[in-house]
């Protein structure tokens, strides 16, 4: 009912003025004529009808203007124009009334001014979040992208790994498979060396009494086909070289790790029993001031003093002295020592002892005389060191030992060994110290002889026997020394 009485005023006001109540009507009948179903709905057509009527008058307002500037032009129409103006400065009064009255007397006058000014603010917070949810949408999607991008960078990345894991492991495989057969192949040729390392093991001792042998056979092949030449100096020491250092060898390789911890009285009755009163004393006097320390040359010094028996021999170690033909030789030597000269006497030595040598049965009696000695050195030393040492090995040593000294006799010149004893004088003209330190000083005692010094007397002739020569010096080591 207000909406139509509100409408009716409309109308009364408008009449005055055909043109502005023809606008109002068409814009009025251009509303929705949908029946108000809320007391909402209506006051938004009735503000919107105010608001078309404000529009009209401000309309009207422009029109006067414009007529008020054409006054001078038109002076017969200046009085209708000024009630013109008149009546519509009047009718927007009263439409400014009816709105107020309307707005105070509607029920939902309040909800009506709430919702006009906030209609705006509400349509661009909308706008705001839609903007807002718009670019999180497109950021979102942008991580998303990145996020695929990486993933497959990163499949990329793995499935080249996977395929140069399984190219390795295809290489291994098939490096595995030929190194099964070859592994097969290894193992058979690691048995068969071990094997023969064992057999090899097993033949050393055998190998190198043969390889001396030989060396022996050579030098007698070579001394009996120049009957007339003798052997140089420079091959003598050479050969005592050789005989030295595979004495060393045999000592170090046999005794190294035994423990000497026994006092001297200890070791000096373990040699009683030995059948040469000469060794005893002699040993007696080294084992007297025994030094765990040198030991090793200890031990060496003993093994020499049973070597020496091979050299002192007058005239071919081995043969037996208790059978009647070589004592007649012994006796016929001593007589023609006296008589000849010494170049004759020489020159008949050489070429005695040349021909027992060639004899039969000879070399039997020599094998006979190595095992003596050979058993000796192992027995005494054994005694002494608690040990068994290896007595192949050692046979042949003594055999180039015996070779050696036999050469020596069937030269023309006269050649003797020396070993110093102990309590001697260092005598740096035939002795050598193997010690590191400098003991070996003139009028230095002598601890110990490791190997003898080997002397020539006259010239090559056997003649001129005032001459002496130290081909090689002997191996002492003087007391407070260390080898």
């Amino acid at each position: 009912m207000q909406v139509a009485a509100l409408a009716n005023g409309f109308e009364a006001v408008a009449a005055p003025r055909g043109d502005v109540s023809s606008s109002v009507q068409a814009e009025h009948n251009d509303l929705p004529s949908t029946p108000i179903a809320s007391g909402s709905t209506s006051s938004f057509r009735v503000s919107r009808s105010s608001s078309l009527m404000a529009e009209e008058c401000d309309a009207g307002d422009n029109q006067e203007d414009m007529r008020s500037k054409d006054a001078n032009g038109e002076a017969r129409d200046a009085s209708g124009e000024t009630s013109r103006a008149a009546s519509l400065r009047s009718t927007s009064s009263k439409i400014a009334s009816l709105r107020a009255t309307f707005e105070k007397h509607s029920p939902v006058d309040g909800a009506a001014k709430r919702r006009f000014p906030s209609a705006p603010t509400s349509e661009r917070k909308t706008d705001s979040h839609i903007s807002e949810r718009e670019r999180e949408y497109w950021k979102e999607i942008a991580r998303l992208r990145d996020e695929r991008d990486k993933e497959h960078e990163l499949r990329q990345a793995y499935e080249e790994k996977c395929a140069a894991l399984e190219a390795e492991l295809g290489r291994l495989q098939q490096g595995l498979n030929g190194n099964s057969s070859a592994e097969s192949g290894k193992a058979a040729v690691a048995e068969a060396e071990l094997e023969r390392f064992h057999v090899v093991k097993t033949r050393t001792d055998d190998v190198s009494v043969l390889q001396q042998q030989l060396s022996d056979l050579k030098r007698n092949i070579s001394t009996s086909t120049r009957m007339d030449s003798q052997v140089t100096d420079s091959t003598f020491a050479q050969e005592m070289g050789v005989l030295h250092h595979e004495l060393q060898n045999w000592i170090v390789n046999n005794f190294r790790r035994v423990k000497a911890e026994v006092a001297p009285a200890a070791l000096s009755a373990r040699l009683e029993g030995i059948e040469e009163p000469t060794h005893t004393s002699l040993l007696n006097q080294i084992y007297a001031v025994f030094d765990p320390a040198v030991k090793l040359a200890v031990y060496q010094a003993t093994a020499v003093v049973f070597l020496m028996d091979i050299f002192t021999e007058r005239l071919l170690f081995g043969l037996p002295s208790e059978q009647e033909w070589c004592k007649h030789i012994l006796q016929a030597a001593e007589n023609l020592e006296h008589q000849l000269k010494s170049i004759a006497y020489n020159k008949w030595r050489a070429a005695t002892l040349e021909a027992i040598q060639q004899s039969e049965g000879f070399e039997v009696l020599v094998q006979s005389a190595v095992t003596h000695v050979t058993e000796t050195i192992s027995s005494v030393l054994g005694k002494l060191t608690d040990s068994e040492p290896n007595a192949a090995a050692l046979s042949g040593i003594v055999k180039r030992a015996v070779s050696l000294a036999h050469l020596l006799r069937l030269q023309r010149a006269r050649y003797d060994l020396y070993l110093p004893s102990p309590t001697d004088a260092f005598d740096p003209a035939t002795m050598e110290d193997v010690s590191d330190c400098s003991e070996g000083q003139p009028g230095s005692a002598v601890r110990c002889a490791i190997f003898p010094a080997l002397l020539k007397i006259g010239d090559e002739y056997g003649d001129s026997v005032h001459l002496r020569n130290t081909i090689v010096k002997a191996k002492v080591l003087c007391k407070g020394s260390e080898p």
